[in-house]
């Protein structure tokens, strides 16, 4: 892969990796919402703001460079994503950071713990100013629902950074107030 020149490349670029997205993933036990894909894409995806079509040449930036970089190094040695065991339990790890909010469903076979699915977002401008507790929430949700194929087959326990979000008691929050019907 080449930085790309023009405006339509990076778009393809950016296509092209978003298709790879689940082999360049955030491993088990990183921190998700920071090494998510969706956090190391974004110096990439924040030149389809900058680098709009008929504004001259495209501009790569070293951050952009550095981000392909750990996208390439990421699909070369890919996570192996495994088939879900109906009979296990699934454990969902979410993480939510400023900018990105991320999720890994996991089983534990044989004291070993298997990726079932991973999935990472880009938050919007307005949820970027969520406080920390209102964005854990949201990625929760988030999680729930992307993995709700799974999790409505198992009892699923649920690993947070934010036991807050969990438990909506210390906010209150219209936008924790919102997330109660679905959990």
């Amino acid at each position: 892969m080449t930085p790309p020149k023009t405006y339509r490349g990076l778009q393809t670029l950016i296509g092209c990796m978003n298709w790879l997205r689940c082999h360049a993933a955030a491993r088990d036990h990183e921190n998700i919402a920071a090494q998510s894909f969706s956090a190391v894409i974004k110096p990439i995806t924040i030149l389809l703001k900058v680098n709009r079509p008929g504004k001259g040449k495209l501009i790569w930036t070293k951050e952009a460079q550095k981000a392909l970089e750990i996208i390439k190094d990421r699909i070369s040695s890919p996570t192996m994503i495994y088939h879900p065991d109906w009979t296990l339990p699934f454990v969902l790890t979410c993480d939510a950071s400023k900018y990105a909010m991320g999720y890994i469903l996991t089983q534990i076979k044989d004291g070993r713990s298997q990726i079932i699915r991973v999935n990472s977002k880009t938050l919007s401008e307005t949820q970027c100013r969520y406080s920390a507790t209102e964005r854990e929430a949201l990625c929760i949700v988030w999680a729930v629902v992307g993995a709700k194929g799974y999790v409505d087959k198992a009892a699923t326990p649920n690993q947070d950074q934010s036991r807050k979000a969990l438990g909506f008691s210390s906010t209150s929050s219209s936008i924790s107030a919102n997330y109660r019907p679905p959990l």
